[in-house]
């Protein structure tokens, strides 16, 4: 299994279509079926700080098979003008 955790820090004028946003791409997410868990989450001390977080079965399942796959197209899409809020995306692995 690999959590993978993305954070993002994002200013109040973009934070409802982001909110909007990341939604859909949960969606497209566990349509792929082959995600475990998918949560999102803003911080409730700092209204601007904001956790993606998807459980996959593996790395691997992340980043060759739902990269390859035909739902990655929209996904990428949704996503990519938010990109560059990015403060932090890695894999952790449970211990």
């Amino acid at each position: 299994m690999s959590i993978e955790y993305v954070r993002f820090r994002v200013d109040e004028k973009l934070r409802s279509d982001f909110i909007k946003t990341i939604k859909q791409a949960c969606i497209i997410l566990e349509e792929f079926g082959e995600t475990l868990d998918v949560e999102f989450s803003q911080n409730t001390d700092d209204a601007s700080l904001f956790t993606w977080r998807v459980v996959w079965p593996s790395k691997e399942v992340h980043l060759e098979q739902f990269r390859n796959d035909r739902l990655y197209h929209d996904f990428h899409q949704l996503v990519e003008p938010y990109l560059f809020l990015i403060l932090e995306m890695n894999h952790y692995n449970r211990i």
